[in-house]
């Protein structure tokens, strides 16, 4: 609104999210240190704490995997406004 934006709309997109396929705890892990909110966490940890994070998300990881693998429920919006 202060910005000069107008008509500004918010479409929810929150499609499933792949992380890996089935037996892919381990790759899910590392995915989780590629991109995400895990990255910023863990920037400042010792490897060794670093290590044992990754660790927890193979184990939580392990525990929800599907038929289809590792899937995750995705939150992403659409941004849309005018100036």
């Amino acid at each position: 609104k202060g910005g000069g934006f107008q008509n500004i709309s918010l479409t929810p997109i929150d499609p499933p999210m792949r992380y890996a396929g089935p037996g892919g705890a381990e790759e899910a892990a590392d995915f989780c240190f590629l991109v995400g909110p895990i990255l910023r966490a863990v920037a400042k940890l010792t490897p060794e704490q670093r290590q044992d994070v990754r660790a927890k998300l193979v184990d939580y990881f392990r525990g929800i995997e599907g038929t289809d693998g590792i899937v995750l429920p995705g939150a992403n919006w659409i941004v849309k406004a005018t100036v």
